[in-house]
């Protein structure tokens, strides 16, 4: 079974993600555990008060982390063709009775390979 990111790098390679958007996906994603795994880090965010977060260099750091991690999602889930939202854009549901929101495909694609008989 695979973790969470593992599924995540696979996605990256099977759904043709352009190399930059992986880079910044991984990238961002170690950069924010570097920055978890060091002990003063941890301890200025855990004390840092809301009001003083706007100004702060590490917080500014994090963020700054984050929103690289944000438009890396944005751009393989949405700017994607084999991922992204399709104009042909249904609420379906399959013989299960499942329920899919978006293309086609997500439903295609969530059902499993085809049956080969």
């Amino acid at each position: 079974m695979l973790t969470p990111l593992e599924v995540l790098e696979k996605s990256v390679s099977d759904y043709g993600v352009q190399e930059s958007v992986g880079r910044d996906l991984f990238g961002a994603y170690g950069e924010f555990l570097a920055m978890l795994a060091d002990e003063g880090i941890r301890k200025a965010l855990a004390e840092l008060r809301a009001k003083d977060s706007r100004t702060d260099p590490t917080f500014k750091q994090v963020r700054k982390i984050s929103e690289r991690f944000e438009k890396a999602l944005d751009a393989m889930f949405f700017e994607n063709a084999l991922l992204g939202p399709s104009q042909e854009s249904t609420v379906s549901s399959d013989e299960n009775n499942r329920s899919f929101y978006g293309c086609p495909r997500a439903q295609r694609l969530s059902s499993g390979p085809p049956d080969v008989g």
